[in-house]
């Protein structure tokens, strides 16, 4: 079966990124699916919301930071795999940068504690430890700006068995970005997706990763 036929969870991940100080915010997980990890904001979309609308509801939810529309772009997009189960994660990564203007003090939430981390390449304390193992080769991709596509194929929660990242060429990525925002995934009178399913059992499976195109 090829990816596009196969169900899928829809999933947002927003970086808010301060290119001046060369730091990026992320949220320390509380509680649920990443619970004790370092990641971007985000979560299930609703029936009926945009990619970017949904991006910017977890943002703003988790963080308590407003995003406006105009300033939140698409980075990249990443299927996760995981042996033996159907359902992939398709995740929808944007980010947006700030400026001098931005108020930039996030609050803690029930769910996420937000905290600034310094990236840059002589400091590198990015927390890679305490996020997920397939982090640490994507998000470079949307620190640097760049536009991607991935998948993941894992092996419980912190094995992979295999990935491949492909880098969206310039002379496409403005129409791609832009429909990859625009996208509905689940209609409208379609019920709230489910929570995510973390106990993924014993893998054995061989499924390939041919197909990079996005939802």
């Amino acid at each position: 079966m090829e990816m596009e036929d196969r169900p899928k969870k829809h999933l947002t991940l927003f970086f808010l990124i301060d290119r001046k100080k060369e730091r990026v915010l992320l949220g320390y997980k509380k509680r649920g699916f990443g619970q004790g990890k370092y990641n971007g904001f985000g979560g299930k979309l609703e029936p009926g919301e945009s990619v970017l609308d949904g991006a910017l509801r977890e943002m703003e939810e988790e963080s308590g930071l407003s995003v406006e529309v105009k300033r939140a772009s698409y980075a990249g997009h990443v299927y996760f795999e995981f042996e033996e189960k159907e359902e992939l994660m398709s995740v929808h990564i944007l980010r947006a940068i700030t400026n001098d203007n931005d108020a930039l003090d996030a609050i803690e939430t029930e769910e996420m504690r937000p905290q600034w981390f310094n990236y840059s390449q002589e400091a590198d304390p990015l927390p890679w430890n305490e996020m997920w193992i397939d982090d640490k080769y994507w998000l470079p991709y949307v620190l640097q700006g760049k536009v991607f596509q991935a998948h993941f194929l894992f092996r419980g929660h912190d094995q992979i068995v295999s990935h491949v990242i492909h880098e969206v060429d310039d002379s496409h990525s403005k129409d791609w970005t832009d429909e990859q925002l625009k996208k509905v995934l689940i209609p409208m009178d379609a019920p709230l997706q489910s929570s995510i399913d973390i106990d993924f059992g014993v893998f054995n499976s061989k499924d390939n990763i041919k197909n990079l195109k996005g939802d």
